[in-house]
């Protein structure tokens, strides 16, 4: 779902296949945040999705990262790779970095901000919001991730427990063969 002036909008521009929206061909006017909607109205969380006409882009997480991990921040250029980038936060200089890559080895509440980067001759990118939380992040309503790792799950179990049955029954069977030897 996705607000648009006062209407709401189910996946605008793309197709929903499952529970995913998928737009082939997205423009600048496709920025906004979105989000997951059920059919009796509970809510996800938004996302925010920045469509830029530039070439520079910056890399981020679209959901809080959470207090104490480790978060990196890729600034890249249509063309090229590994080059030189300065990074921003709230519009301040914050730190030139070779490889074009942003490493935060633990963030913090103080790392929560808006991010831009830049490349020399090519332009900047749009900026995007790090959120930093101190609690884990919730997984997102309509993800179709929970029940394929559930599945994965039960099947793992299901083969730890047939591959046990299956040793214990020819376990048995070699103490009838041993005894039928005698």
């Amino acid at each position: 779902m996705r607000q648009i002036h006062k209407a709401r909008s189910a996946c605008p521009g793309g197709a929903v296949r499952k529970s995913l929206c998928i737009i082939h061909n997205v423009y600048v006017d496709d920025s906004g945040d979105y989000w997951c909607e059920t059919g009796n109205g509970k809510k996800s969380n938004n996302i925010s999705i920045t469509v830029t006409g530039g070439s520079v882009i910056l890399e981020s997480p679209y959901l809080p990262v959470m207090e104490g991990h480790p978060v990196t921040l890729g600034c890249k250029h249509k063309s090229s790779t590994n080059i030189s980038a300065l990074f921003y936060k709230n519009d301040i200089r914050i730190k030139e970095v070779q490889t074009g890559n942003l490493t935060i080895h633990s963030v913090s509440k103080s790392d929560q901000g808006f991010y831009k980067c830049s490349i020399d001759g090519a332009g900047e990118s749009a900026q995007s919001l790090l959120e930093v939380r101190d609690d884990p992040p919730q997984i997102p309503l309509c993800s179709d991730q929970v029940p394929v790792l559930l599945y994965l799950l039960l099947r793992t179990v299901g083969t730890i427990v047939w591959v046990g049955l299956l040793l214990l029954m020819l376990r048995k069977h070699d103490r009838k063969t041993q005894v039928l030897q005698k």
